[in-house]
C-alpha cells in the first residue's frame, strides 16, 4: 500500500472531512487524511485525471527511488549496486503492479506539463547511473546506458508480472541477477 500524505496534495476547490485512517482509493494508493462521500470527489484535488496519474506517479517514483537507494547501501558502486537496484525495482513492482505499470506504461508528460515528476523519475534513476559510473565505464555514455538498461529491466519485469516470462518464485532474484 502506498500513501500520499493530504499535505502533498493540491488545495482541494471543496473542503474535504478528515479521516484518521486514510481512505484508499484504486489501486492500493491512499491519499492520507482524505475521505470522500463518493469515488470521484478526489478529482476536486486536480484540475484534471491526468494531474492525479501524475502526482500518483510521481509519489511512486520517490518511493522506488528510496527503495533502491536502501538496497545500494553499503555495496560499492558499480555490479553489486546494479543487481540491489535491479532487484529493488522488481520487489516494487512484485509489491505495487498497478502503481509499477502506471509509473513504467505510456508516458503521460510529453509535453512537459508536469516538472516534478519528471525531476522525482531522474532522481530515482540516479541510483541505477550511479551503478554504471561505478563499472568504469566512460562519463558520457552513462546516461544513454542507464536509460537503456532500465527500459530493458522494466520490461523483463513486465514479462515476469504478466506471467509471459515463467520464472519459479523461488528463482526470480537469482534470475534477475544474473542478467544484470
Amino acid at each position: 500500500m502506498v500513501t500520499i500524505s493530504a499535505d502533498c496534495l493540491p488545495r482541494p476547490r471543496r473542503p474535504l472531512r478528515a479521516s484518521p485512517a486514510g481512505c484508499a482509493c484504486s489501486g492500493g494508493v491512499r491519499l492520507g487524511g482524505l475521505c470522500r462521500s463518493a469515488a470521484r470527489a478526489v478529482y476536486r484535488h486536480f484540475p484534471d485525471k491526468l494531474s492525479l496519474l501524475a502526482r500518483v506517479a510521481e509519489h511512486g517514483w520517490q518511493q522506488l527511488g528510496l527503495q533502491a537507494t536502501k538496497s545500494t547501501v553499503g555495496k560499492p558502486a558499480g555490479e553489486e549496486a546494479l543487481i540491489g537496484a535491479s532487484l529493488s525495482l522488481l520487489h516494487f513492482a512484485q509489491e505495487h503492479p498497478n502503481l509499477f505499470h502506471l509509473m513504467a506504461g505510456e508516458r503521460f508528460n510529453m509535453e512537459g506539463k508536469f516538472p516534478r515528476l519528471e525531476a522525482t523519475t531522474h532522481k530515482a534513476l540516479q541510483v541505477f547511473a550511479v551503478g554504471f559510473a561505478g563499472t568504469g565505464m566512460a562519463p558520457d555514455i552513462v546516461v544513454e546506458r542507464t536509460a537503456i538498461f532500465v527500459a530493458a529491466l522494466q520490461g523483463v519485469v513486465t514479462q515476469i508480472l504478466h506471467r509471459r516470462l515463467r520464472v519459479a518464485p523461488v528463482q526470480t532474484n537469482a534470475f534477475l541477477a544474473a542478467r544484470c
